[in-house]
């Protein structure tokens, strides 16, 4: 993962990088209780499960909103489509079949 990536926790003593207190504050936002939020990022990602209406897919949200903007299957597919995609020229990465 890329440092400016955070992937939150339920046991991390600061509340921005506990998964309890995230989704608390979104929830009291708007956010559908169904949706838990995993992942905050830069380039103003974040990246959930939505566990009732996408069978646990791994979702991102349009900024500023909760509208899904992408969705994928597996974890392996979100981390290469969605964070190391928005790295990969930043940072001259391969893809990781090169």
């Amino acid at each position: 993962m890329f440092e400016t990536e955070t992937m939150l926790g339920p046991l991390a003593s600061d509340d921005l990088e506990n998964v309890l207190k995230v989704n608390e504050v979104h929830w009291s936002s708007g956010m559908p209780r169904d949706m838990v939020l995993f992942h905050v990022g830069s380039f103003h990602s974040v990246s959930y499960v939505d566990r009732r209406r996408h069978r646990n897919r791994i979702l991102t949200l349009k900024h500023g909103t909760y509208e899904v903007e992408r969705h994928f299957d597996t974890l392996t597919d979100w981390y290469l489509q969605a964070v190391r995609g928005e790295f990969r020229e930043r940072h001259d990465l391969n893809t990781l079949d090169e």
